[in-house]
C-alpha cells in the first residue's frame, strides 16, 4: 500500500542557525531534529488480470505480476520500469493457473507448489512443500536493479546507493501444526548468473511446510492493523474499510482489542536517534452512551494482519486475545462518547525500544482500562484501510534527534599484491547501511557494499583491483545510511607494484651469455636490479659484476653480454623491480647452464685383440659432467656399464652417459671391441641442459 512519509527539519535559533541541509550535516557539534509521519494514504487494488496465449498478468495499482506460457514456472514483478524475474532452477513444466487473485504453479518441483498473491505490501509468495518434496530450492534472479543481502533481507536498489525499489523480508517457514521449521537462504553467483538458494530442515515436521519468500514494494510508511474479538474468536478483521470497533464491548459482542503496527519504523529512524516524542493518533467516531478509557501496550508476538484473530496471532501460532509486554504502557485516554475527533496516545518509550533494538517491532495493542467484561461502550473509528476519507486513517508521528553523520577517519590504502590493494578506514555511524568506493577521479569502482553500523567503531575495508606497472592510484570511501546522509574519507594514494621484469638468457658461446630485458609496463623511472645467485654478485647493465648491491632505472637495461669461464655451471639469475614506494615486486628467476668444455682423449691404445685401453681427459669440467664414447665409423656408442658398443644414442640415452668416475677416471677403462676391426673413437660431454 502506497504511503507517504514526511520529514520536517526544524530550525531552532539556539541549536541550528540555518536550514541548509549541508550545513546541518557538516556541523559536527550540533544535532538534527526531525519528525516522521506514518499514515496510510492509498490502497492496493487489483484493477485487471488477463490470460492469453502469450502474456499473462495480474495488475495492481502498485505493480504488475507477469508470467508467460512459453516460459513455465517463471514470473516477473514490475514497477515503474524496474523488474525482478524469478526463474526456478530445474523445474517441472508448470504454466501457472489464476485462482481468484492468486497465481498458482502446481508441482514446480516434486510435491511442491508456488502460490503468488498480490497483497498490501507487494507479492506474497508461498512455497508449499508436501511430503516427499525437496529440501532445497534455487531461483535464478534476473533484474535491472542492483541487489545484495543485508542482514536477514535482500534489497533491490535503483542505484548503487540508497534508493530501494523491492526487498525480500526475512524468510520464515512453518509446518501444518504451526511449528517453526529451520530455514536458511543465501545469494550466490556462478558464471555471472545470480541465484537465491533456500534450504529447510524437515526432521520431525508435519507436512505440508509453508515457506514465505515474499517480494515487497519498498515503502517507508506501511501500516498494518486488525481488530480481534473474544465473542468471535476465529474471525479476522484486518481489512476493515468502514468505521469499526477498536476496543470495548457492545451488547453481547466483544470484548474487542485493536492491534496496529508500523513496520517501517526502524527503516525510517536511525538506531542512534533520541526519541523526543511519539504520538499515535486515532480518529474516533461518536457512539454509545458512556465514556471509556483506553491505553496501549507493546505486543511481544509476531502477528499477520490478514490472519490474526482472538485465538491465534497467525496461522498455526496460538494465543488468547493477544500477548503483550507489561513493563510499560501508553498514557490513558478517556474518550467523550458524544464527540467525534482525534485522540492521541504518547508511546515514546515503545518507539525508543523499537528504534534502539531493545525489543522487536511487533506493534501495539489497545485495550480498555477496566476488566473489559464490564465495558458498556466501544471505542470505534477509522482503520488503516478506511475508504470514505483516507485522511482519517491512523497516524504515528515521531519527533527524534540524531547526531550528525560523521566522516570515516584513519583511512589507509596499502598494496596487497601484484594486482590488489586494500582500502580501509574507521567509522562509527550507527545508522550506516554501507559504503561505496570511488577513485581519485570520482568514478565508482564497483557496486555498493552493505555493511551496517554496530554502534561501536567499525573497520570498513575492501579489496580493490589495481594495475601493475608502478602506477599511482587513489581511492576514498563514501558511506551512507537510508536517511540520505553520506560521509566521505580523504583520498588515499599509493603506488602499485612494479610489473615483474622478465629476462631471457642465451648461451652464445662457451664463455659468454647474452641477457635481454623484455619490455614491460613499468614507468621509465622504475628501478631494477639483476642478481647472479650462483656466484653471489650483482650484474650491471654493461655486463660487469660486483659484490655490492646495484640498481639502475629502466632505461639503462637492454641487451648485453656477460663472460663466464666456468664450464657446465648452472647460473641462476634473479631480476626485480621496485615501485616509487620502495616496495619490491615478486622476483623473476631464470637459469641456464654454461657449456661443458670439450673433453680430450688422454690415452687410447690396443690392449689386446678384443680390448682398447682408454682414458678420458675431462679438462676443466666439474666432476658431475657426463661423457659418452662413440665409434665414429659405425656411429654406435659404448654402454657405460658393459663397456661394449651398443647402438645409436642421444643426450637422453642414460646407458651411454657416465661421469668421469664411471669411465674409470684417470685409471681408464677397457673398451671391448672385435678383433681385426678398425675404430675411430670420439668423446662427448654434455652440460646440465643436456647440450
Amino acid at each position: 500500500m502506497l504511503k507517504r512519509i514526511i520529514f520536517l527539519l526544524i530550525s531552532i535559533l539556539t541549536l541550528i542557525p540555518s536550514t541548509s541541509v549541508c550545513q546541518i550535516r557538516n556541523e559536527i557539534y550540533r544535532r538534527v531534529k526531525k519528525s516522521v509521519l506514518f499514515n496510510r494514504t492509498s490502497d492496493l487494488s487489483i484493477s485487471s488480470y488477463s490470460i492469453s496465449d502469450y502474456t499473462h498478468y495480474v495488475r495492481t495499482n502498485r505493480f504488475l505480476l507477469r508470467f508467460n506460457s512459453n516460459e513455465p514456472s517463471i514470473y516477473k514483478i514490475e514497477q515503474n520500469g524496474f523488474y525482478v524475474v524469478y526463474k526456478p532452477v530445474n523445474p517441472a513444466l508448470s504454466p501457472g493457473t489464476i485462482v481468484k487473485n492468486s497465481l498458482i504453479f502446481y508441482n514446480v518441483w516434486k510435491s511442491t507448489d508456488i502460490i503468488l498473491t498480490p497483497y498490501s505490501k507487494g507479492l506474497k509468495e508461498y512455497i508449499i512443500v508436501k511430503d516427499g518434496g525437496p529440501l532445497e530450492f534455487s531461483f535464478q534472479i534476473i533484474s535491472n536493479l542492483k541487489f545484495a543481502k543485508f542482514k536477514d533481507t535482500v534489497r533491490f536498489f535503483k542505484d548503487r546507493i540508497t534508493e530501494p525499489v523491492f526487498y525480500i523480508p526475512r524468510l520464515t517457514a512453518f509446518d501444518s501444526e504451526g511449528n517453526p521449521v529451520p530455514i536458511t537462504f543465501k545469494i550466490g553467483h556462478f558464471n555471472e548468473l545470480y541465484f537465491i538458494n533456500i534450504k529447510i530442515d524437515t526432521a520431525g515436521v508435519s507436512y505440508p511446510v509453508k515457506i514465505d519468500p515474499s517480494t515487497c514494494i519498498w515503502s517507508e510508511s506501511d501500516i498494518e492493523d486488525a481488530v480481534i474479538s473474544q465473542s468471535n474468536s476465529t474471525a479476522n478483521w484486518g481489512t476493515v474499510t468502514v468505521f469499526y470497533y477498536f476496543t470495548g464491548k457492545w451488547s453481547t459482542s466483544g470484548p474487542f482489542r485493536y492491534l496496529i503496527k508500523f513496520p517501517a519504523i526502524t527503516d525510517s529512524i536511525p538506531s542512534n536517534a533520541t526519541i523526543d516524542s511519539a504520538k499515535l493518533s486515532l480518529y474516533y467516531s461518536a457512539i454509545g452512551d458512556y465514556d471509556e478509557s483506553v491505553f496501549f501496550s507493546m505486543v511481544d508476538t509476531p502477528w499477520v494482519e490478514t490472519e490474526v484473530c482472538w485465538d491465534s496471532a497467525q496461522s498455526g501460532q496460538q494465543w488468547s486475545g493477544g500477548s503483550w509486554r507489561t513493563y510499560a504502557y501508553s498514557d490513558t485516554i478517556t474518550f467523550n462518547h458524544t464527540q467525534s475527533g482525534w485522540y492521541s496516545f504518547r508511546i515514546d518509550t515503545f518507539i525508543a525500544d523499537i528504534v534502539h533494538r531493545v525489543y522487536p517491532n511487533h506493534g501495539f495493542i489497545a485495550r480498555h482500562t477496566d476488566s473489559e467484561s464490564g465495558a458498556q461502550n466501544v471505542f470505534q473509528g477509522a482503520h488503516s484501510e478506511y475508504t470514505a476519507d483516507p485522511s482519517l486513517r491512523p497516524k504515528l508521528e515521531v519527533w527524534f534527534t540524531t547526531p550528525p553523520f560523521a566522516d570515516p577517519w584513519d583511512d589507509t590504502l596499502f598494496i596487497l599484491n601484484d594486482t590488489q590493494a586494500v582500502l580501509q578506514a574507521l567509522d562509527s555511524n550507527l545508522s550506516r547501511e554501507g559504503f561505496w568506493i570511488v577513485d581519485s577521479s570520482g568514478f565508482l569502482v564497483h557496486d555498493t557494499i552493505l555493511f551496517g553500523g554496530t554502534g561501536g567503531i567499525d573497520t570498513i575495508r575492501d579489496t580493490l583491483n589495481v594495475p601493475v606497472g608502478n602506477k599511482r592510484v587513489g581511492f576514498k570511501f563514501w558511506t551512507f545510511d537510508s536517511f540520505g546522509n553520506t560521509g566521505q574519507s580523504e583520498v588515499e594514494y599509493a603506488w602499485t607494484y612494479a610489473d615483474i621484469p622478465e629476462i631471457t638468457v642465451i648461451d652464445t658461446s662457451e664463455t659468454t651469455l647474452t641477457i635481454t630485458f623484455i619490455p614491460d609496463s613499468n614507468l621509465s623511472n622504475t628501478y631494477y636490479y639483476l642478481y647472479d645467485s650462483t656466484f653471489s654478485v650483482y650484474i650491471e647493465p654493461g655486463g660487469e659484476s660486483s659484490g655490492y648491491f646495484q640498481q639502475f632505472v629502466k632505461s639503462a637495461w637492454d641487451t648485453f653480454t656477460i663472460s663466464y669461464y666456468s664450464p657446465n655451471i648452472k647460473i641462476i639469475f634473479k631480476a626485480q623491480a621496485k615501485n616509487n614506494d620502495s616496495i619490491w615486486c615478486s622476483p623473476f628467476i631464470d637459469s641456464l647452464w654454461t657449456w661443458a668444455e670439450v673433453p680430450d682423449i688422454d690415452t687410447a691404445y690396443i690392449w689386446s685383440k678384443d680390448s682398447i685401453y682408454f682414458v678420458i681427459d675431462p679438462g676443466n669440467n666439474p666432476e658431475y659432467t657426463y661423457y659418452s664414447i662413440q665409434d665414429s665409423l659405425s656411429g654406435y656408442f659404448f654402454d657405460v656399464t658393459t663397456k661394449e658398443l651398443r647402438g645409436f644414442a642421444t643426450v637422453d640415452s642414460s646407458w651411454a652417459w657416465g661421469t668421469f668416475t664411471d669411465w674409470g677416471d684417470s685409471t681408464g677403462v677397457f673398451l671391448r671391441v672385435k678383433p681385426s676391426t678398425r675404430y675411430i673413437l670420439r668423446v662427448y660431454s654434455k652440460d646440465g641442459d643436456k647440450k
